[in-house]
C-alpha cells in the first residue's frame, strides 16, 4: 500500500482531505506509517561520512542548538527503532528538511561539499539533498545528555 493511500488526520471527522486522497500531501494534519530506514538513506549517510570530522561535527553542533528538544526527541526514537527520520511527514522533505538544508548552508554551502556521483544517472551533484539525511542521522543519535 502506498503512503499515500493510508494515515490518520489529526481532524478526525472534520477532515476534508480524506475525502481527496490527491491533497493529502497537502494537509499538515495528515500523518503516515512510519517507514523503516532504506538504501537511500544508507546512501545519503554514506555522503555525509565523506565530510571530514570536523566538518560534520560543527553541522551537528549548529543543528543541536537550532532544533526544538521535542522534534529531536521524535528523531531519536525514529532512529532507534530504525525508522526513517521524518517518515510520517508527507511533507518532511520540503519543509522540515529545506529547513535542515538551508541551516547547514549556513556553515557549509553546497558547493563546498564533494561531488557524489547518483548511481543510476551517473550524475555528479553537490548539495545538501544528498547528505542531510546523514547530519539528522548523527544529531539523532547523539547521546541525550549531549543532545538535551
Amino acid at each position: 500500500m502506498n503512503a499515500k493511500d493510508s494515515g490518520t488526520c489529526k481532524l478526525g471527522d472534520k477532515c476534508k482531505c480524506n475525502v481527496r486522497p490527491d491533497l493529502r500531501v497537502l494537509c499538515g494534519y495528515w500523518s503516515v506509517p512510519e517507514q523503516p530506514t532504506g538504501e537511500l538513506e544508507a546512501w545519503c549517510i554514506a555522503n555525509w561520512n565523506k565530510l571530514p570530522e570536523e566538518q560534520r561535527k560543527a553541522c551537528v553542533e549548529l543543528l543541536d542548538s537550532s532544533v526544538p528538544e521535542e522534534v529531536k526527541a521524535n528523531w531519536r526514537r525514529q532512529a532507534a527503532a530504525g525508522m526513517r527520520i521524518g517518515s510520517e511527514d508527507l511533507r518532511f522533505h520540503l519543509g522540515v528538511g529545506m529547513a535542515v538544508r538551508n541551516t547547514l548552508r549556513k556553515l557549509l554551502t553546497d558547493d563546498k561539499l564533494p561531488p557524489v556521483n547518483y548511481p543510476d544517472e551517473g550524475v555528479k551533484s553537490q548539495n545538501w539533498d544528498d547528505y542531510y539525511y546523514g547530519a539528522l542521522d548523527a544529531l539523532a543519535r547523539l547521546p541525550t545528555t549531549a543532545a538535551a
